[in-house]
């Protein structure tokens, strides 16, 4: 029997072949006493080994944690929602600037003016003045209307005529009037001297009446439908320069409303600046001079 299993089996302290005790008790100090203390201790709350000192991992994710919703929405639901958001602004701006922009579209209309009052009417996005327009529209044409019958050293048939037809441009649309004039003679100058009569009777009724009250437009080309006024000039079988005027209210009458026919005296100018002067102040009163004349190569004017 050796030393060592000797000492172990009689009680007696180990020692070794020289004489020196074995140590088979704890740790000699202390501190290292109380780690190995809870060492164990955590050894018999059931870790194992080096497991005793590691913390408890979570593989995966419990039921109960795995069916609660996320905290934040998914990538297509916060677009929907920017888009949801961004529409109702849209909708919200629409609807608040649509009566901010009507009241400064009317504020903006010059009250005297045809043209601007046809104007706002014809805005889409505008409706709350449409009937203040509507009415100052009419009377201003009222207006004009009396101006020019009180006017002198008129026709007064040809002149209440012309006014009969003005009275019907006070609406919202523009006030076209369909212009025609023939020559009747057999001048081969006769289709230039009527295309030009055309143009200074077109210049000379707006200016008078007012270009923002009555704008001339070229004769229908369909066979059916005629022009609001109509004039046609000629020599009589005796040789005097004759012209006939005619009023229409719609391009669908054939037959006029009102037709007057008229023989000049001696004539001292071309047959359609005659006529021109002659219907002029029959009409209106005045027969207003002729524009100039345009300038040579102004491709501009």
């Amino acid at each position: 029997m050796n030393s060592t299993s000797w000492g172990a089996s009689s009680g007696l302290p180990a020692r070794r072949c020289d004489g020196s005790l074995i140590n088979t008790g704890p740790p000699e100090f202390p501190g290292k006493a109380a780690k190995s203390r809870r060492k164990v201790g955590k050894i018999l709350a059931g870790a194992i080994g080096k497991d005793a000192t590691r913390p408890a991992r979570r593989i995966g994710k419990p039921a109960w944690l795995a069916d609660r919703p996320r905290g934040k929405p998914s990538a297509i639901l916060r677009y929907l929602l920017i888009l949801a958001v961004g529409g109702l602004v849209y909708v919200g701006f629409t609807f608040t600037n649509k009566p901010l922009h009507d009241e400064g579209a009317f504020a903006a209309v010059n009250q005297n003016s045809p043209a601007e009052l046809r104007h706002y009417l014809a805005d889409p996005h505008t409706s709350a003045h449409h009937d203040e327009a509507k009415k100052k529209l009419a009377d201003l044409y009222a207006a004009k209307r009396k101006e020019l019958g009180n006017r002198v050293n008129t026709d007064a048939e040809i002149r209440d005529a012309f006014l009969t037809l003005f009275a019907t441009l006070d609406g919202p649309e523009p006030p076209a009037v369909s212009i025609a004039v023939a020559d009747k003679s057999d001048n081969p100058n006769g289709g230039s001297w009527a295309s030009a009569l055309r143009t200074r009777l077109a210049d000379g009724i707006g200016t008078e009446a007012g270009k923002e009250y009555i704008v001339f437009v070229q004769k229908p080309d369909d066979p059916g439908r005629w022009p609001l006024i109509d004039l046609n000039y000629g020599p009589d079988p005796a040789g005097k320069l004759v012209w006939t005027l005619a009023f229409r209210q719609t391009p669908t009458d054939e037959q006029p409303y009102a037709s007057f026919t008229r023989v000049l005296g001696e004539v001292n100018a071309t047959p359609s600046e005659a006529v021109y002067t002659d219907v002029m102040k029959k009409l209106l009163g005045n027969a207003p001079a002729a524009p100039p004349p345009l300038p040579a190569n102004d491709d501009d004017w």
